[in-house]
Parts: C-alpha cells; sequence; structure tokens
C-alpha cells in the first residue's frame, strides 16, 4: 500500500469513501492538505461549564451531568422523540432530540455527559438537539473533547456534511500527519516577526487551546 502524504486524496481516508469525497469537495477539500488548511469561519467558546441552575433561558451554554432517565416516544406525525433528563448537583434540565432513535442505543442511565444547546423553557427546562459528549465508558476525557469544553472551530458546510463530521476529520488529520507539514520560513524570520511555527498554527487554528494562542495561530497564517 502506497504511504499516505498531504497529497492524498480524501476519499482514501478511513470513513470518507466517495459520496463523502463529493460533498468535501464541494468545499475545496479535496486532499489531506486542503483538510489542514481548511480555516473555521468562527469559533464558539464552549469552555465554560454552566451549573444548571444558573442557566439563562435563550442563550446557548455548556452543562456537565448525569444522566438519570431515558425515554422514548413519538410526536403526533410519528417522528420519533428522545428524551434524557440530565442531573447535576444544582438541578436537571431536559435534552430532547427528534429523529435520531440511535441515541437509544448510545446513552445509557448514569452516564456523564457534557451538553452543549440553546436553553429554553416550556412546561420545563429543556435543550433541543444540544450536541453532546459522553465523558465516562467511551475513554473520552473532559479535556479530549472537539466538540466540547473547549473553544470549537466552526466551518462553512454543505447540507450533506455535518460540524462533528469534519471537526473529526481534521482531528484525524492533525494527529496522524502534522509531522509531514513543512515550515517553510526561516528560524531567523519568524523569531524577527514574532510567529509561531506552522504546526503550532494549523493544530491551533483549529483547536485552540486559549484566544491567545488563537491569536498566534492567525498571526503566522
Amino acid at each position: 500500500m502506497q504511504e499516505k502524504n498531504l497529497k492524498t486524496p480524501v476519499r482514501y481516508i478511513k470513513g470518507v469513501g466517495p459520496k463523502k469525497s463529493e460533498s468535501l469537495a464541494k468545499i475545496g477539500i479535496r486532499t489531506l492538505e486542503d483538510i489542514l488548511y481548511y480555516l473555521p469561519k468562527r469559533y464558539e467558546d464552549r469552555s465554560n461549564i454552566t451549573p444548571i441552575k444558573d442557566l439563562k433561558i435563550g442563550e446557548s451554554q455548556t452543562i456537565q451531568g448525569k444522566v438519570v432517565t431515558l425515554t422514548s416516544r413519538a410526536a403526533k406525525t410519528g417522528a420519533p422523540i428522545f428524551q434524557a433528563a440530565i442531573a447535576d448537583p444544582t438541578g436537571f434540565i431536559h435534552a430532547v432530540w427528534f429523529n435520531q432513535p440511535y441515541l437509544e442505543d448510545y446513552f445509557k442511565k448514569g452516564d456523564k455527559v457534557m451538553l452543549y444547546g440553546k436553553v429554553e423553557r416550556y412546561d420545563k427546562l429543556q435543550m433541543v438537539q444540544p450536541e453532546y459528549e459522553i465523558l465516562e465508558g467511551s475513554g473520552l476525557s473532559d479535556a479530549d473533547s472537539i466538540n466540547i469544553g473547549r473553544i470549537v472551530p466552526i466551518y462553512s458546510l454543505t447540507e450533506q456534511l455535518t460540524q462533528k463530521f469534519l471537526r473529526s476529520l481534521v482531528f484525524k488529520t492533525l494527529s496522524e500527519y502534522d509531522k509531514t507539514l513543512i515550515e517553510k520560513l526561516p528560524t531567523y524570520l519568524r523569531a524577527r516577526e514574532k510567529l509561531v511555527d506552522i504546526r503550532f498554527a494549523i493544530h491551533n487554528i483549529h483547536f485552540p487551546k486559549n484566544f491567545e494562542m488563537l491569536e498566534k495561530a492567525y498571526n503566522r497564517i
């Protein structure tokens, strides 16, 4: 098998294939190098975890808690509705997802989870269609998540792609191929202009540890 490099077409990446590669091509991603240089259009700061009792209605926030109940039902239209009650030491909130019945096999009672979404109140406090990460039982720690609990990149997409898929693709490519990034600026020039190296810049343009590192990455890119 030929060794992959940054010029390798994305269709050869595990989990992509022909259909996904066509969707990626529509946004200009055809090679591994294109993935690394496909810059986010904006960022969401999901690093601050809010106690449930302090959630503000109408705002998008991050919570962390445990799954206490799980229920499934059908809407009047017949569409499946999956609901999880999440509790922390300060209270509880309901998370609701439509047309995602597979979540019944994903969530388990007692799971430690992170959710990010807009907080609403109807007859109860809830988040509709929140993004989620299971923190226990999956080998995933709070700091490992690329979707919640950090500064999260938001990319321009087509209808056939999701933010989670593209983030995962970028993270996988960074993890496996960042050593193939070639630094083209000489050391003396980077030192004079106070510029970070290209590997630091690419990592932090996608998954910045903080806003200071993001600014350094942008200055270099």
